[in-house]
C-alpha cells in the first residue's frame, strides 16, 4: 500500500509513526511546505524511509490513501491544486477540523473523502474518532477507532478529543508548578507527579470507564483523611463548569473556521 500525507505538522509526524508501530509494511509520501522543514526533516533518523518533498503533486501519485493534514485555511488552495491529479479510487482521509465534508468533496471532485478526528496520542493508543458516511472503511493504523453516524458529532469531538492532550498538559504543569510553590524541590515534584501519572493511567489500563474513575477515587480516599480535604477544595472549585466552557471554547473555534473557508 501506498500513503501519501500532505502535511507533517504534529498529526502528520505521529500518522508515520503509527503506521511503522503496526508494521503495516507502507511505502510513504510525504509533502511540507518549505525547503528548510524539508532539509531539517531529512536530517531525522527517523524519516530515513520516507520520501519527502515539497510537491504535494509528487504525493498524490499512484497512491491508496491520502491524509490531508494541514491548516484548515491551506485547505482550499491544496485540494484544487491536486484535485486532478488523484486517481478516482484513493480514499482521502482528512484530520482537519472545521472543513464540512461536503465542501472538501467539492474542492477534491470526489466522495471517496473520510474524516478522522486523532490526537498526538494516538502512538500510545490515543482515540480516533472517525466519520466514514460513505463507507470506505480503509485500513487505518490506529487504535481504537470510534465511528461517529453525524459530523456534528464529529465536530462536537474536537474539544472533547482532540485538544485533551493540550488542556491535560496544562492542567497537569499547573499542579507541579503548585508543588513548587510549595516550596517541593522542582526536578522531584515533576518526576514523582509524572511517575503517578503514568501508574495512574496503567491502573485504569484495563477497565477505561467512568466507574472506574471513581472506584479509583473512593479507594484512596477515607471519611476526614488528607485525600477528603483536598477533594473538598476542589468541589469547591466546580472544575466541571471550568471544563465546560475550555470544550466550548475550542469547538466553537471550529465553528470560526467554518465561516473563513
Amino acid at each position: 500500500m501506498r500513503v501519501g500525507i500532505i502535511g507533517l505538522g504534529s498529526i502528520g509526524e505521529v500518522i508515520i509513526e503509527s503506521f511503522e508501530k503496526f508494521s503495516f509494511g507502507v511505502s510513504i509520501l510525504a509533502s511540507v511546505r518549505t525547503v528548510q522543514r524539508l532539509n531539517n526533516l531529512k536530517l531525522t533518523q527517523k524519516y530515513k524511509n520516507i520520501f519527502l518533498t515539497t510537491d504535494n503533486l509528487a504525493v498524490v501519485k499512484d497512491i491508496d490513501q491520502l491524509y490531508l493534514c494541514v491548516k484548515p485555511l491551506q485547505a482550499k488552495e491544496i485540494c484544487r491544486e491536486i484535485k486532478d491529479k488523484i486517481s478516482e479510487d484513493v480514499t482521502i482521509i482528512s484530520v482537519m477540523a472545521g472543513i464540512p465534508l461536503e465542501i472538501l468533496q467539492e474542492w477534491l471532485g470526489t466522495t471517496r473523502v473520510m474524516k478522522i478526528m486523532p490526537t498526538v496520542t494516538i502512538m500510545y493508543n490515543g482515540p480516533v474518532v472517525v466519520y466514514d458516511p460513505h463507507k470506505l472503511n480503509p485500513q487505518l493504523p490506529f487504535f481504537p477507532l470510534f465511528n461517529i453516524d453525524t459530523e456534528v458529532e464529529l465536530d462536537n469531538f474536537t474539544g472533547e478529543s482532540g485538544c485533551v492532550p493540550g488542556f491535560l498538559s496544562f492542567i497537569f504543569e499547573e499542579w507541579v508548578e503548585a508543588l513548587i510553590s510549595l516550596g517541593i524541590d522542582s526536578s522531584l515534584a515533576e518526576k514523582i507527579f509524572i511517575q503517578n501519572l503514568i501508574a495512574y493511567a496503567q491502573t485504569i489500563d484495563n477497565q477505561p470507564t467512568r466507574d472506574r474513575l471513581a472506584e479509583i477515587r473512593d479507594h484512596v480516599t477515607s471519611k476526614a483523611g488528607a485525600t477528603e480535604r483536598g477533594l473538598d477544595v476542589l468541589r469547591t472549585a466546580h472544575l466541571s463548569e471550568l471544563f465546560k466552557r475550555a470544550i466550548v471554547a475550542a469547538n466553537d473555534r471550529v465553528d470560526v473556521v467554518k465561516t473563513l473557508i
